[in-house]
């Protein structure tokens, strides 16, 4: 939870009101979310904190303390750039062509717009990634690509970082996939809070769990996306973003001591 970071946000962001809805600032509120809940280990997930990473971990030692574990995926940073883009049109809270955006990125972040619209920057990550291992003793980082080519082996890796029992991985399913909507009003209906949604989920939790629920929104969510809908890239722009990351990505290697999966 970075709740100075959004708290911060300006009201001209697009995504403010949708973060106003979701957001759980309150520590009382955000102690809540874990009561019950029965886990040898809890843990809690973001983008915005490799990113925010100063106030991330101000708060992470603050409730945690230096052991706390930290884990990362790290994607290569084209690739992250245009899903991330691509997510953001889907939301409805991006009208501009990719390299209107982009232009835009340094003048949006000035004026406190949220952290989805710093497509170029979320992809800088070695400043974060050292001050996270300067900060906690037990920092693993793990490729994006290397855990879609072998999921068996990076995950027991994880769960040997975590110090937990090894189970066999289930269903091989993606989540959260990002594309273009169909029809904006499905879209909307299920991935807006609106009394509609609230009351049509009442009702299907009589018949599945949440994580079927979700399974099933996600479904119709992928049925309503249009086919062939990733965003192209050309080959300049693809150059100048590789140029853009070329000495982030050298001082990462020195500070994992390995070459990275998408520059080996």
């Amino acid at each position: 939870m970075i709740k100075e970071y959004y708290q911060a946000l300006s009201k001209e962001s697009p995504n403010y009101q949708r973060q106003l809805e979701y957001l759980v600032l309150n520590e009382e509120s955000y102690s809540q979310l874990y009561d019950g809940v029965g886990c040898q280990i809890l843990g809690d997930s973001s983008i915005s904190y490799l990113f925010q990473y100063e106030n991330a971990i101000e708060n992470i030692l603050k409730y945690s303390g230096r052991d706390a574990k930290i884990l990362f995926i790290l994607r290569e940073p084209v690739s992250r750039l245009k899903s991330q883009y691509q997510y953001i049109v889907e939301l409805g809270f991006e009208n501009q062509e990719l390299t209107k955006a982009l232009e835009l990125e340094e003048y949006r972040l000035s004026k406190n717009w949220s952290s989805i619209f710093a497509y170029k920057k979320q992809g800088l990550y070695a400043k974060g990634i050292q001050a996270f291992m300067q900060a906690f003793e037990h920092v693993h980082v793990m490729f994006f690509e290397e855990l879609i080519a072998d999921p068996a082996v990076q995950m027991e890796k994880v769960n040997l970082f975590l110090g937990i029992t090894t189970d066999e991985l289930g269903e091989d399913l993606t989540y959260n996939k990002s594309g273009i909507p169909r029809n904006r009003a499905i879209h909307n209906f299920l991935m807006t809070k609106n009394p509609m949604r609230t009351a049509f989920a009442k009702v299907m939790r009589s018949f599945m769990s949440e994580e079927h629920l979700l399974l099933f929104r996600d479904k119709l969510r992928g049925m309503n996306q249009k086919r062939n809908s990733g965003i192209e890239i050309s080959n300049d722009l693809k150059q100048t973003l590789k140029d853009f990351y070329r000495e982030d990505h050298k001082e990462l290697e020195r500070l994992l001591g390995r070459k990275l999966p998408w520059t080996a």
